[in-house]
């Protein structure tokens, strides 16, 4: 019954904070504005992370969090200050990323989580001296596959609930994942505050403070998840849950590589880029890509307990 509490508050926190944040923009510099790359033709309030983050946090902290979630609070809050410079002066890759080592090493050392089961492994167990650089650079990979699939109207979002589902239906049949029920629940109604307003015609993005708290929370269950509450779930499985964005993200960063683009240009050969190249309109493109998750997603539940190789 408290998440269900705290997801219904968290949900109405970020639907009042993003219409009042969308008056504010300009004054704050944060309004997106189109160019080449982007769908969208007019400026457009780049101020839904801010319902996002708040309205996920607040229940939360008010929830008495053990030091886990205190250290994941943390993180969040230091996403949030990053992504936030970023949506209104445009820092560059570089301070981001630090941003995001900066969070991510919180969870690791004042959180103590990090990946001690590796798939492929016989046993499964690996060294903490892997586990925990490996833990550092996957979480960051799952950050920026989130921002970088945050390309069309109501597309970051809505994989995202995709991925938060499937996650607190494996936590509801571990019997042990309250944890996991209490971040997702909050992090779920800060999610569909936004999409009230971010579905298509959106009349708000949400910016790196939005779409790097998404993709760290998401990371931050998946490894909560597979490493301390279900240890039966396949460490392959978590690709699964994770989804379309890291495939995606993985097929772009290959063709920079292969067409020898940096691999921090931004260019359009993400999927939504090119189903909307192949004809079809936003909608379909978002539809195509939920389904496409949707898929992905299901097939993590149903082969949790499988070996890596099948999965």
């Amino acid at each position: 019954m408290n998440n269900l509490l705290a997801l219904v508050a968290s949900m109405a926190i970020s639907m009042l904070l993003i219409p009042l944040m969308s008056r504010l923009a300009p004054r704050l510099h944060l309004v997106d504005l189109p160019d080449q790359r982007k769908v969208h033709t007019k400026p457009i309030p780049r101020v839904g992370g801010i319902g996002i983050v708040i309205g996920s946090l607040i229940p939360l902290i008010l929830l008495a969090p053990d030091r886990l979630t205190q250290a994941y609070i943390y993180g969040a809050v230091v996403l949030f200050i990053f992504g936030l410079w970023d949506d209104m002066f445009d820092i560059g890759h570089y301070p981001k990323f630090a941003g995001q080592v900066i969070a991510i090493l919180i969870v690791i050392f004042y959180g103590d989580l990090y990946v001690s089961r590796f798939p492929f492994v016989p046993g499964g167990e690996i060294a903490i001296g892997f586990g925990i650089p490996f833990t550092l650079f996957a979480m960051v990979g799952v950050i920026n596959a989130l921002n970088q699939s945050d390309g069309l109207d109501g597309l970051a979002g809505g994989v995202s609930m995709f991925s938060i589902g499937a996650m607190s239906l494996l936590a509801l049949i571990s019997m042990q994942g309250q944890q996991v029920l209490m971040i997702a629940f909050t992090m779920m109604g800060g999610v569909l505050g936004f999409l009230r307003y971010n579905t298509h015609p959106a009349r708000v993005f949400m910016g790196d403070s939005g779409s790097q708290f998404i993709g760290y929370s998401l990371a931050f269950l998946v490894v909560l998840l597979s490493q301390r509450i279900d240890t039966a779930l396949s460490p392959a499985a978590v690709l699964l849950l994770l989804g379309l964005p890291i495939a995606d993200s993985l097929v772009v960063l290959y063709k920079r590589a292969r067409g020898g683009t940096k691999i921090f240009t931004a260019t359009k050969d993400h999927l939504h880029h090119r189903l909307m190249d192949l004809g079809f309109i936003h909608r379909e493109s978002v539809v195509i890509i939920y389904s496409a998750q949707a898929v992905f997603v299901t097939c993590g539940v149903l082969l949790r307990l499988a070996s890596d190789y099948l999965v």
